[in-house]
């Protein structure tokens, strides 16, 4: 299992105005995914932190704002490869990544071990 971090944000038109977020945390941490399942995950949050997104583990993956037209808030949810996987795990983000299309110029058969 490769463990998530899951964070949002909310910005508020009073927040915006200082340039910070009016609330912010975890949604949850270090929850398990499997490799499938965490590129499926990432097809939702398609928005890496770098560009161009290189895969590494210190990137995390945001998805499109949500809007309250009714308040005017944009919520934004992130994911983040957490802290508490073991070493072992990091290539996967990497690889999960390549597999959704958000790593340029790799292709998923250059991710398989020589034959």
């Amino acid at each position: 299992m490769i463990k998530i971090d899951k964070t949002y944000q909310t910005v508020t038109y009073e927040s915006a105005k200082h340039g910070e977020a009016a609330e912010h945390g975890f949604i949850f941490e270090s929850e398990g995914y499997t490799f499938r399942e965490l590129v499926h995950l990432m097809r939702d949050y398609n928005n890496p932190s770098c560009s161009p997104a290189s895969g590494g583990i210190y990137e995390w993956l945001s998805n499109d704002a949500e809007i309250d037209y009714s308040t005017g808030n944009e919520t934004i949810e992130s994911i983040h490869y957490s802290a508490d996987n073991e070493p072992n795990k990091a290539k996967y983000w990497r690889k999960a990544m390549v597999c959704v299309g958000l790593i340029k110029g790799v292709t998923t058969s250059s991710l398989l071990p020589n034959q």
